[in-house]
């Protein structure tokens, strides 16, 4: 005698193929949202992180700025003298930032932040500005109200826009716009 099976209740291959479809359409959508919220928070890191190097660059100028007595502003260099025989200079050298102090006779040159703190940045560019935007001419004294204007491009983790900030100076302190 032949015993018939039981049906069992089991799934058929059909509804075992439209279930792992589907399941495979769910895990595509939730794998595509998390690279792209992966991606968005590193956009947002790298961008908050360039912005502190700018702003770390920044004030760095600016409190030098603050204790000039004139500036001379010529190829992308700001070259700042004080009372006497005392000057800084900053000026853009592949890429970084660096500062030349003349006390006297001494000089000494360095690197405004250490290389690690660009991260794949590039500074394009600084000048001085005056109030309504145009470059403070070379030989002048520090005006009261002025303008820094550093440019950054950042590497290819941003696509490689630049990023300019300025830092309008007044009196009483500093504003970014």
């Amino acid at each position: 005698m032949i015993k018939h099976l039981k049906n069992n209740g089991g799934f058929t291959l059909v509804e075992l193929i439209v279930t792992m479809f589907i399941m495979a359409l769910v895990m595509t959508s939730v794998s595509a949202s998390l690279i792209s919220f992966s991606n968005h928070y590193s956009r947002i890191n790298f961008m908050a992180e360039t912005n502190d190097t700018l702003d770390s660059i920044a004030k760095g100028i600016l409190s030098d700025l603050r204790d000039a007595d004139g500036v001379e502003t010529a190829d992308g260099r700001i070259a700042i003298s004080f009372y006497g025989p005392n000057s800084v200079e900053y000026y853009t050298d592949g890429g970084l930032l660096y500062r030349t102090y003349r006390i006297g006779e001494e000089e000494t040159t360095e690197s405004v932040l250490p290389p690690e703190a660009y991260k794949d940045r590039e500074i394009e560019g600084i000048g001085l500005l005056d109030r309504d935007g145009n470059a403070v001419p070379s030989g002048s004294a520090v005006p009261s109200e002025f303008i820094l204007n550093v440019t950054l491009v950042p590497g290819r983790e941003d696509g490689g826009s630049v990023l300019s900030r300025g830092y309008a100076v007044k009196p009483l302190g500093m504003t970014e716009y």
